[in-house]
């Protein structure tokens, strides 16, 4: 006895069955419910900060960059290897681990088109 055809077309796709919970139910209302009033939320801080309610504050820290000895408005970052503070034009981001350093804890990194800078404990030999 030779195997029943298939009995739908090509395109059509697999239909399996599927058992859906009242906890899953009930999950994914709840998850209605979250993007609802988060939805929500955002149009209300919209509106505030379009009304001048709320108010954008620009910080302007002052730091004193340890490599290039200056005091520069702006964020600083400490050096993820020497924990010493570092300007934007004193810092970069090793190209192995994306953590920021001082210059002075990196490792430039020529063979490719671009410069890479490499902190001192993923340098690649």
């Amino acid at each position: 006895m030779s195997k029943r055809e298939f009995p739908f077309d090509e395109s059509c796709p697999m239909q399996l069955k599927t058992h859906v919970n009242t906890t899953e139910f009930e999950k994914s209302n709840n998850m209605e419910n979250i993007y609802t009033k988060t939805l929500e939320a955002l149009r209300d801080g919209m509106e505030r900060y379009e009304n001048g309610e709320i108010k954008e504050e620009i910080a302007n820290e002052s730091i004193n960059c340890d490599r290039c000895r200056q005091t520069k408005t702006g964020r600083g970052v400490k050096c993820a290897f020497c924990e010493r503070n570092a300007c934007g034009d004193c810092r970069r981001q090793c190209a192995h681990c994306d953590k920021m350093f001082c210059l002075l804890c990196l490792v430039a990194n020529y063979d490719e088109r671009y410069v890479r800078y490499f902190c001192l404990g993923n340098f690649p030999e």
